[in-house]
């Protein structure tokens, strides 16, 4: 849903969700849904075998290289990574 949609279905404006978010979550509506889909894909790479392009995918992402972009900024590591860290830690 675009921000303009969810004003209108909370019956507030844009503005004000933004102050709303900005207070309750310190973030944006907007950094605040990418951190939610970002630690989806996290779960998904640590608790599944899906390729990384299926989980990009699955959580909203065109493509892996987007993912990998995001997730890195995000949690300071690449998927790849915490995949490989994650099959170590099995064996």
């Amino acid at each position: 849903l675009s921000m303009l949609e969810i004003s209108r279905h909370a019956g507030l404006s844009v503005r004000q969700i933004e102050r709303l978010f900005a207070r309750h979550l310190s973030a944006s509506p907007v950094r605040y849904y990418r951190s939610l889909r970002l630690e989806n894909a996290r779960q998904l790479i640590e608790q599944t075998k899906l390729k990384l392009t299926d989980i990009a995918v699955a959580t909203g992402f065109s493509t892996q290289s987007q993912l990998t972009k995001a997730f890195r900024v995000e949690f300071n590591t690449t998927p790849t990574s915490l995949r490989n860290s994650q099959r170590m830690a099995c064996q």
